[in-house]
């Protein structure tokens, strides 16, 4: 393996930003991951509702980065020209800061791609792709061009990496992905200050998703806790945003779910998060579809047990000892295992459920992995 620390350029599409703190935090965290060990700088194109393009540079935790802001309702033409010239300004910055990448590490497959490619050819290339539209049809439908594409983009990469199985098996068995596939997971930090607590008095039950109905499912929950009897003083409390909010708001109304303890909080930060779920009973994940399932992970972490769907993410960690499976849409099947939840969530030990999972995605854990991508991509190892 290297002596020297390596020069690791991320090119990312999905990525926290001035409207979404949350939007691709994953990969943020991976970054941080990876300076642990490296040095790591980040281009990340950001389209937001301004009326000009700029540049604006960030430190996050020894993590340089770069980000383009431009005005997401920029036409073709626009972007071709315009952000092309910024693109260009930008990759001279990072080479005259930064130095030549030894790896280009672009996540999600498209533009950066492109800008990896075009702008530094000779660097090995690492894809990391977190997409559902590999499982839930959304790439069948791209235009075949555009499949073709993304196939040859895995192919010319020395890896790419996936969080989960599923997805690993989706993209290289039933889509025909070509070139080598790694399983590398997401990142779970616990706050350093969170302790684990018992379970609350009263039952409270948490989902923290975005409010996209396609993936998340979350009005099929709202009619199991419905339908089912609950304890005096329970609660069920919604975390997150997104196009269904409002759908969702309505459905609970109109189903008088107020008066059951159901309560939409809005979207919260990552340390809000973990608060929140450290004084739940229990998390509920009630997916379509999910490529990891970033917050079942946290949860279990936080050493909160969870009830979840084998929708693609979840199964890789929940099991008797700290949750319960069902299968998706199967409204019977969730009815029961809340049932069951709410009767027994106590019996789960949250410390012992915390300490497997602390370490497991821990920062350091997953830093080592990448790093060990890296050199390889370097012919190191």
């Amino acid at each position: 393996m290297s002596a020297r620390k390596l020069n690791i350029l991320f090119i990312a599409k999905w990525f926290p930003h001035p409207e979404d703190a949350q939007f691709g935090v994953f990969t943020l965290k991976h970054a941080h991951a990876a300076a642990l060990l490296n040095k790591v700088y980040v281009l990340h194109l950001c389209p937001l509702d301004i009326e000009a393009i700029k540049l604006v540079k960030d430190i996050s935790e020894g993590v340089t980065i770069l980000r383009l802001e431009y005005p997401k309702k920029w036409n073709l033409f626009q972007k071709t020209t315009k952000l092309t010239a910024s693109i260009h300004q930008a990759v001279k910055q990072i080479r005259t800061e930064f130095g030549e990448p030894d790896v280009v590490h672009c996540h999600i497959l498209g533009s950066p791609v492109l800008i990896a490619r075009h702008y530094f050819p000779k660097a090995p290339m690492v894809i990391s792709e977190h997409w559902t539209g590999y499982i839930n049809g959304y790439f069948a439908k791209m235009p075949h061009w555009k499949q073709r594409w993304f196939q040859t983009s895995t192919r010319n990469a020395f890896l790419t990496t996936v969080p989960s199985e599923s997805l690993k098996k989706a993209m290289q068995e039933s889509l025909k992905f070509p070139g080598r596939f790694e399983v590398l997971p997401n990142v779970i930090s616990v706050p350093s200050e969170l302790r684990v607590g018992p379970p609350p008095k009263n039952l409270r039950a948490i989902v923290v998703a975005d409010l996209h109905e396609h993936n998340k499912n979350i009005s099929g929950l709202l009619r199991a806790w419905d339908a089912i009897e609950l304890p005096a003083g329970s609660e069920l409390i919604v975390a997150g945003d997104g196009a269904d909010k409002k759908m969702l708001e309505a459905l609970s109304s109109s189903l008088r779910l107020e008066k059951k303890g159901v309560r939409f909080c809005g979207r919260l930060h990552n340390e809000e998060v973990f608060d929140a779920m450290n004084k739940s009973s229990f998390l509920i994940v009630n997916s379509h579809f999910e490529t990891f399932s970033m917050v079942t992970a946290e949860a279990l972490a936080a050493g909160i047990p969870v009830l979840a769907t084998r929708c693609g993410g979840p199964e890789q960690f929940v099991d008797e000892s700290n949750g319960i499976l069902i299968d998706k849409n199967k409204p019977d099947q969730l009815q029961a295992a809340l049932i069951e939840m709410i009767e027994s969530s106590g019996r789960f030990d949250r410390p012992k459920i915390s300490a497997q999972f602390r370490d497991k995605f821990s920062p350091a854990k997953v830093g080592q992995l990448m790093t060990s991508f890296y050199n390889q991509a370097m012919g190191n190892d």
